[in-house]
């Protein structure tokens, strides 16, 4: 399998677990759903997206954000990032011990880059390595704790 369909199959997981979570904070059974969005799609197959066993196309997702109460775009945001994160780091136990990988990695997360303050360039080899590793931690934890998130709170 190539790196992209793996991040497709990622993406469309990690999109099912923000739906199941949320359908099941709200005790809503499949049948509900399917008759909210007026029988366009089977209790079977919103499962399967759940599952991750389906692609769902942007309008059925669109229809069942809207019952769900999320907005569509952000669903999208969230599942990327961790389904990118996932591919790149957690499944390969990332550890930085070269500096230029390390600045690398730093360099590519847009949050951490924007909001710390660092400036890669004053660092030294060890600062960039150690930094990049603790980025990683930290966003593996995030993403082991992305089923607790309220996903409705982050649309206000």
């Amino acid at each position: 399998m190539i790196k992209s369909e793996k991040i497709d199959m990622l993406l469309y997981q990690e999109i099912g677990k923000i739906l199941k979570t949320r359908r099941e904070e709200l005790n809503m059974s499949f049948d509900k759903l399917s008759e909210y969005i007026d029988g366009k799609k089977t209790k079977s197959t919103l499962k399967r997206y759940e599952d991750g066993n389906s692609r769902v196309d942007m309008e059925t997702l669109h229809d069942i954000c809207k019952v769900l109460g999320l907005n569509r775009d952000t669903v999208i945001a969230n599942a990327s990032y961790a389904a990118n994160f996932a591919s790149e780091n957690t499944e390969s136990n990332t550890q930085f011990a070269n500096p230029t990988d390390a600045l690398k990695f730093i360099l590519e997360q847009p949050v951490f880059a924007s909001n710390i303050g660092y400036d890669p360039k004053k660092m030294s080899d060890e600062q960039l390595i150690k930094l990049a590793n603790k980025i990683v931690r930290f966003t593996k934890m995030e993403i082991e704790d992305m089923e607790e998130i309220d996903y409705t709170e982050l649309d206000n």
